[in-house]
């Protein structure tokens, strides 16, 4: 355990010189002392915390705890008046034998009988925050009057005891006045859920009398919280993606399952387009821009891909997809290009919903993709492709809270192989509330990429993604750059941009 010193000063400068000059400079505290040879007379002394509001909690007493160097309680809890002079608070005089002491514990209280500082523990949520920590030396060896300053944090709640690395009895509580309550939080994105959010949670309790206790947290999964018990009502406000929320919260209601759900409910932003960019030095290039039509029910019907005409300088549509629906889920997806079309993917399902296979016909040939799922746990793990010149493939595929976090191709009937591996943020993909299972999966994470490593073998690309940049407003992105970096080459590079428009 790291003890530090405390300041002091002796009020007999020549007693305090010549102990100074005297004994062995290598001794740890409380070695080479004669206690008792001369008395100490030790005061503590300290000064408010920035922002502690005094009319109102005004310092009344000090509850102190000393040990000698043996680690022996010689003062313990001992309740000692306060007094201010010039600025700062001065405890009673302990009168002592002449030694080296260390506080162990140090708690002030108003009059009101109400903790309002303490002297943080080293190692606690307090203690790292302030520059003294206990356990302090009080170095009394010289004898004679002694002042010693130690450091005080602002106490709000004796709930607070475990910040300070104190038990709540000593902050003058009861320890069944606290019980842990378990806080999850999920937002329902038009009918979309996303339960892998990270709110910041405000608890707020007051009782009829007035008083009152709050604690902030930022929570991601299921996060347990030390909850007071004595207070009437509870209010808890939570905050996440721009938005709002709140609910009121009886003790009853609150303490019976001891598990609270924050849910909400949030109105869909369908993407209307979005817009890609090369960026150049000085400005940009455009490159491609996609129109997205929706039906009556709000399901996407067509997709209008577009690319950019650098001769004629203005947009061609080059391609268009239709999406077709049947009792209600997602029927088949047909492309066409100058009304002539290329191909047709039909979807086939499983009894209990899930996507079974895709079979796609078209000018080049025919193909399927069939869906592979665990035959214990029914959990979806890849898809197989397979040719009509008898070429094929699997790709396998990860998922951690919503999204894929790993994917690779197995050894098909060519040689090559690759993998990558991705990391996601807490924003909203916008394609995945398109509400589509495509044929690569492309649009089947709830969140955006952030990074991602990639391998292969056999055949590579020339550019693989290196580093992802989003604006948010809202939860959503309105901006998204992506520098592409050679694959064999890191040092060549380019960035695109793509900026996504929303409806309403």
């Amino acid at each position: 355990m790291k003890v530090k010193f405390l300041n002091f000063f002796a009020a007999t400068a020549l007693v305090g010189m010549f102990a100074a000059c005297s004994g062995d400079d290598d001794a740890l505290p409380g070695e080479n002392e004669n206690p008792g040879s001369q008395k100490a007379s030790i005061t503590l002394s300290f000064n408010l915390p920035p922002l502690f509001n005094a009319s109102e909690r005004q310092p009344a007493y000090a509850v102190v705890t000393m040990t000698d160097k043996n680690e022996l309680e010689v003062v313990s809890n001992k309740k000692v008046a306060l007094s201010l002079k010039a600025g700062s608070y001065f405890t009673e005089a302990f009168e002592m034998p002449s030694a080296t002491y260390r506080l162990s514990s140090f708690v002030v209280f108003n009059a009101g009988d109400k903790v309002v500082l303490a002297t943080p523990y080293e190692g606690s949520l307090k203690g790292e925050e302030l520059q003294m920590a206990l356990p302090l030396v009080v170095d009394g060896k010289t004898g004679g009057t002694i002042v010693a300053n130690t450091e005080v944090g602002q106490v709000f709640v004796v709930e607070d005891a475990a910040d300070f690395g104190y038990a709540v009895e000593v902050f003058g509580g009861k320890s069944d006045e606290v019980t842990l309550v378990s806080f999850s939080a999920s937002i329902n994105v038009g009918g979309f859920i996303y339960d892998n959010i990270k709110p910041s949670v405000l608890i707020t309790a007051t009782d009829d009398e007035g008083n009152s206790w709050s604690v902030g947290r930022d929570i991601e999964g299921v996060e347990n919280i030390s909850i007071p018990t004595r207070f009437d009502y509870y209010y808890i406000s939570w905050t996440h993606w721009g938005d709002i929320y709140g609910k009121e919260l009886t003790r009853e209601e609150l303490f019976e399952k001891r598990a609270v759900k924050l849910e909400a409910q949030k109105a869909i932003k369908r993407l209307k387009s979005e817009t890609e960019f090369t960026l150049l030095a000085g400005g940009s290039k455009l490159e491609s821009h996609v129109d997205y039509i929706y039906n009556e029910e709000g399901k996407l019907s067509r997709r209008d891909f577009y690319h950019f005409n650098d001769d004629t300088n203005e947009w061609v549509l080059q391609l268009i997809t239709w999406y077709e629906y049947k009792n209600g889920r997602l029927d088949n997806v047909k492309r066409t290009m100058d009304n002539t079309l290329l191909d047709t993917q039909l979807y086939h399902y499983r009894s209990d919903g899930q996507v079974s296979k895709i079979v796609q016909t078209g000018l080049n040939g025919g193909q399927e993709a069939v869906w592979l799922y665990n035959s214990q746990t029914n959990a979806f793990t890849g898809i197989r492709y397979s040719f009509d010149n008898g070429n094929f493939f699997t790709y396998h595929y990860e998922f951690d809270k919503g999204n894929i976090v790993s994917e690779y191709s197995g050894v098909g009937s060519t040689a090559g192989t690759s993998s990558s591996q991705k990391h996601y943020d807490s924003f909203i993909n916008p394609h995945y509330l398109l509400g589509i299972t495509d044929y690569f999966l492309r649009q089947s994470s709830k969140n955006n990429v952030n990074g991602e490593t990639q391998s292969y073998a056999g055949s590579f690309p020339i550019y693989v993604p290196g580093q992802y940049t989003y604006t948010y407003h809202n939860g959503y992105p309105t901006e998204k750059e992506v520098k592409y970096v050679g694959y064999q080459n890191p040092t060549a590079t380019y960035t695109s941009k793509t900026v996504y428009e929303y409806e309403n």
